[in-house]
C-alpha cells in the first residue's frame, strides 16, 4: 500500500462545481489517500481532511462508500467535451498534479445515472514520492 496527502500540485488549481476549490497553492486541498495495489484496476481510500472538496459533498450527501471510476485518457478536453454532450458535465477540474505539474483531471456528474462518478485523468510524465509504502 503506499500512502500520501493529495495535493493538486506545482499550482494548487482545482474547481469544484464551477468554483475555486482552492485553500492555497501552497497548501493542498486535504485529501488522504492510499493505493491498495499496483495493478489494474487500481483501488484507493480517500479521505477528505480539511477544505471544499467532491469527496467532502459525497459523503455528507451519500455517506461512505463507492465514490468513482476512474479512466485515462489522452485527451482531457476531448473527454471532457464529449462527456458534457452526453449531459455529464465537469463537477471538478483538477490541474498541474504530479512531480512537474503535468496532469490533469476531470469528474463528471454521473451519479444519476450510474450511482457514482465518473473520473477523466490525463496522467503525469512522474508521480510525485510517496509518504510511506507498506
Amino acid at each position: 500500500m503506499r500512502a500520501s496527502a493529495q495535493g493538486h500540485g506545482a499550482d494548487g488549481s482545482s474547481a469544484r462545481r464551477g468554483k475555486d476549490a482552492n485553500t492555497a497553492a501552497t497548501q493542498p486541498n486535504g485529501l488522504s489517500g492510499s493505493v491498495l495495489n499496483n495493478r489494474s484496476p487500481q483501488y484507493e481510500l480517500i479521505q477528505p481532511l480539511d477544505g471544499p472538496s467532491i469527496h467532502a459533498d459525497w459523503l455528507e450527501e451519500r455517506g461512505e462508500g463507492f465514490h468513482h471510476i476512474g479512466y485515462v485518457v489522452e485527451s482531457m478536453e476531448r473527454t471532457t467535451a464529449e462527456m458534457e454532450a452526453s449531459g455529464h458535465p465537469a463537477i471538478a477540474r483538477i490541474h498541474s498534479f504530479g512531480a512537474t505539474g503535468d496532469g490533469a483531471a476531470a469528474y463528471s456528474d454521473t451519479a444519476a445515472a450510474l450511482g457514482f462518478l465518473v473520473e477523466a485523468v490525463e496522467p503525469p510524465a512522474q508521480m510525485p514520492s510517496t509518504d510511506f509504502t507498506l
